[in-house]
């Protein structure tokens, strides 16, 4: 699916709609980049929710009602274990994997409507 395509979906999704943003890396506090990235994101939602295990957050995000919205930014990693597990539900609306190896994630991800890699 085209970057336009799924950015007007998103964009038709979010309006008017609160989203919360769910974040999962295993090592999302220990590095300045990840502690910088989480206060910026909480200027968006104050309650981000931080995962470091795959377990946790999908229970997490299945736990929602199916009219929550949700944005889940993930490592690579663990994003091609969890993105298989979720991207079909209704309270997913967009999935960013960001990664070192841009073209191997995004070998994966491309089979995945909601899924964006960034480097």
């Amino acid at each position: 699916m085209a970057a336009e395509t799924k950015q007007q979906k998103l964009e038709d999704t979010s309006k008017s709609q609160t989203i919360s943003l769910v974040w999962l890396d295993s090592s999302h506090g220990t590095s300045v980049e990840n502690i910088s990235g989480q206060e910026q994101l909480r200027t968006f939602d104050a309650n981000l929710k931080l995962f470091s295990g795959d377990n946790k957050c999908e229970e997490h995000i299945k736990s929602q009602s199916n009219e929550a919205r949700i944005i889940l930014i993930a490592n690579g990693g663990l994003g091609e274990k969890i993105v298989p597990l979720v991207h079909d539900l209704s309270q997913i609306i967009s999935i960013y994997i960001y990664c070192w190896d841009k073209i191997r994630h995004e070998q994966w991800a491309n089979k995945f409507a909601k899924v964006f890699v960034l480097f």
